[in-house]
């Protein structure tokens, strides 16, 4: 088994494992010492592969990282690229959520201007017919437009709107028949 000790400050320095020229990655708590030193290996050799170097010649150009082959290079760039996915999406899904909230805010507001009874002003007065104040409905109209148009986002927001895809089962026999006016099928 070929160890490799890699650096750290404060207490005794993690170590990687090769075995025979396999490679297997412990499970590590997330934040352990080793976990941060692997995740550190993992974006350097993204970043190298990014700049352009192959796997090969990070594994064989790179002996500070431990890779005992191009092949180990490549996984760890894959769960590399994989977290940093992972990550986006979390991040996509916080934000994603942080809006739903603000949508959910704004429609119990508008709500309530729908359940309002909105009495007709005018030069400061109240209008009233027969006696009656007269309801103005325009503010409730209003409400109920962008009600419809935050409903409207919020499906285009959670992807309800998707297209779906329908197939249809069964067989298709089309049976045609093409006739031209003026023209003999046995003439043809």
């Amino acid at each position: 088994m070929i160890t490799k000790t890699v650096g750290g400050s404060g207490g005794p320095a993690p170590k990687i494992g090769f075995a025979q020229g396999e490679f297997r990655m412990p499970t590590l708590p997330p934040g352990s010492p080793q976990d941060i030193v692997v995740q550190a290996r993992r974006a350097a050799a993204t970043r190298l592969r990014i700049q352009g170097l192959t796997f090969e010649r990070i594994a064989t150009e790179h002996p500070e990282l431990g890779y005992a082959s191009r092949q180990h290079v490549r996984e760890d760039v894959n769960r590399h690229l994989a977290q940093l996915a992972e990550e986006r999406r979390q991040d996509a899904g916080t934000l994603v959520q942080a809006e739903v909230e603000k949508l959910d805010r704004l429609e119990a507001k508008l709500n309530g201007i729908l359940d309002a009874n909105g009495l007709t002003i005018r030069n400061g007065e109240v209008v009233t017919y027969r006696g009656e104040a007269v309801i103005d409905f325009a503010p409730a109209m209003q409400a109920a437009k962008i009600l419809l148009d935050l409903s409207q986002r919020r499906a285009r927001l959670l992807g309800y709107d998707q297209p779906v895809k329908v197939e249809q089962g069964g067989d298709v026999n089309l049976n045609v028949r093409y006739e031209y006016a003026g023209i003999d099928p046995e003439d043809v």
